[in-house]
């Protein structure tokens, strides 16, 4: 997948009991959010940088994440999740 089709999702400190539910649209290469508004931001881990197109944020607990592919053609989608302990240092959003 190309760099800009990448959505990161943050997870929050909060706990909601109530399910999140994630709508996106796959619409010409790119994800759309239907019912989130993803917006851009720089992060830092360790010594790399990284410029992601596409951040939101979640509350800790159940996610139901639906994707809707309004292409022509079948798409690959990746789901990795990363460790609290991994430590992302937000510089600018």
């Amino acid at each position: 997948m190309a760099n800009n089709t990448l959505i990161t999702l943050f997870v929050g400190e909060s706990v909601d009991d109530e399910v999140e539910r994630v709508s996106l649209k796959m619409v010409d290469g790119k994800f759309e959010g239907v019912n989130k508004t993803f917006v851009p931001q720089q992060v830092v881990i360790d010594t790399c940088t990284l410029e992601l197109e596409q951040t939101g944020q979640i509350p800790s607990g159940r996610v139901v994440i639906e994707i809707e592919n309004l292409m022509d053609t079948k798409n690959r989608i990746w789901m990795i999740h990363y460790s609290p302990d991994h430590v992302i240092r937000k510089i600018r959003s």
